[in-house]
């Protein structure tokens, strides 16, 4: 019966269903928040560097934009310089500019700005494996192919850039009082292909990455499906909402 039931779940799960350096690849990013730019005195400068990850390349200053304006400042840049983004502003307006506002003289009025800033570029960062217990790993030795088994002892051709493919032998999930062989489980102990893609991110893991789809393919036929065929995949949870690709 349970060699039966475990057949119908194998089919069930077929019908639903590059290697960078020290195992990493190269992703979109972004930064976000608000700056602050404090200086002295009417049409003086000063600047904020916002700076970013060492690897940042292709950077782009989407916000703020020149000539943006604050009750006392006015930006009058927003430079890439490298790996970090310099943001120059001057004192401006009528509360800093005007000399009937403030018996201070203009030239020596502090004054100060909040400007929104978002960046987006490319870095490299390490590729992961989201675990079911939400835990983040590179090169694991084991993957679960959920509700059905494990793959285990995987040993990785490839981990990092887009794609990550590694080979180990699935154990079946054996129900209690149940043990199983070869004979009474199909596929357990088989040589299974396990692929990682669509690397991604998501608001619970931060700025990690990690693969978005975990796939398995048969090395050998199994039941209906052929050697080479997909027997099943799954997107990790990630918490609220969808991962993101990057």
């Amino acid at each position: 019966m349970y060699r039966r039931a475990f057949g119908l779940a194998l089919v069930l799960a077929v019908a639903c269903p590059g290697v960078a350096a020290a195992g990493s690849l190269i992703a979109r990013s972004e930064r976000t928040g608000q700056a602050e730019i404090a200086g002295v005195g009417c049409g003086a400068a000063a600047s904020h560097v916002l700076a970013l990850p060492a690897s940042a390349a292709d950077v782009r200053v989407r916000e703020p934009n020149v000539g943006d304006t604050t009750p006392e400042s006015r930006l009058t840049e927003a430079a890439v310089e490298g790996a970090s983004v310099r943001l120059t502003a001057v004192g401006d307006g009528p509360a800093i500019c005007d000399p009937a506002e403030d018996p201070e003289p203009p030239a020596t009025r502090p004054w100060s700005g909040f400007y929104d800033y978002d960046i987006a570029f490319r870095e490299r960062v390490s590729a992961r494996y989201l675990s079911d217990a939400g835990k983040l790993r590179t090169r694991p030795r084991s993957v679960t192919i959920r509700f059905i088994a494990t793959v285990r002892k995987i040993r990785w051709r490839s981990f990092g850039g887009r794609k990550a493919v590694g080979f180990g032998r699935m154990v079946v999930d054996s129900p209690p009082g149940f043990t199983c062989t070869r004979r009474t489980c199909p596929g357990h102990g088989e040589r299974f292909k396990v692929v990682l893609s669509r690397p991604s991110r998501c608001a619970d893991t931060g700025d990690a990455v990690w693969y978005g789809r975990v796939a398995f393919f048969t090395t050998k036929r199994i039941l209906r499906i052929p050697a080479g065929g997909h027997f099943a995949s799954y997107k990790p949870d990630c918490g609220p909402g969808e991962p993101e690709p990057v």
